[in-house]
Order: structure tokens, then sequence, then C-alpha cells
């Protein structure tokens, strides 16, 4: 783990709860960023099996992306959660990343007392796993 990336603790929280709202199926969506500014952008999940997958729709996705650039941010990651397994990217997550440039956020709710949220760089089927620091506002 040489690259480090850090949040705002206010920002971790948020993708920790948005991950407790649906314990049972997986949640996604995009976090933009400018300056010190961030944004956590929640899009629903299309998928056939939200248990165990995640799928962006469509137009949750574009009206995402239209909002970040309204807000004059950019994308800096992505998140979704692993209801029923650990926070390291699935097979189905290294062959569907199509944002290598940002940064991958998993949030595990297969753990007891504490959720897990770990960092990824991935590119092709390949993960890097990223220190992640989370820092006070």
């Amino acid at each position: 783990m040489s690259e480090t990336v850090a949040l705002p603790r206010s920002l971790a929280i948020q993708l920790m709860q948005e991950a407790q709202k649906s314990s049972e199926e997986e949640v996604c969506g995009l976090i933009g960023h400018a300056d010190d500014a961030w944004r956590v952008y929640p899009v629903a999940n299309a998928a056939a099996e939200r248990s165990r997958a995640f799928e962006m729709d469509a137009a949750g996705l574009v009206a995402a992306q239209r909002a970040m650039r309204q807000a004059g941010q950019s994308l800096w990651g992505i998140y979704h959660s692993h209801p029923h397994s650990a926070a390291t990217p699935s097979a189905a997550d290294l062959a569907e990343t199509g944002y290598p440039e940002a940064v991958q956020i998993i949030i595990s709710l297969d753990v007891r007392g504490v959720l897990q949220l770990r960092a990824w760089r991935i590119a092709g089927e390949a993960a890097r796993e990223l220190r992640l620091e989370v820092r006070d506002d």
C-alpha cells in the first residue's frame, strides 16, 4: 500500500450510513470533490441480485454526474457496499470497473460491531489496496 487517500470523517460516516440504510442490498454511488468540498451522490442499484451485486441505474448515474458538474466537482471515487462479504473487490467488481482513475470505496457490513471501509485502485482485473485515512473535518 504505497498510495494514501484521505476522506473527511463526515464523508466516511455518511458512506457508512448509506450502507446501513440497506443492510441486505448493495448500495452504490459517486463521490465528488473540488477543493475542500466533498459530496456523496447516491445512485439506485439496478442489479437483478442486489444482495450480492451492484449496477448503477443509468438515469440515476447521469443525474449524479450532472449534479456533480453543476457543483463544480469532479469524480473522485465510486462507492458500494458488501452486505455479506469483506470490503475487498469481488470478481464482478474487478471485471466491471469502468473508471480506473476513480478510487473505489467498499463498505463491508459483514463485520461484528464496526463497519469496514477500504479503498482500492482497480485497473483491468487488478486491484491494489490504498491506505485510507479518515481525517477530522
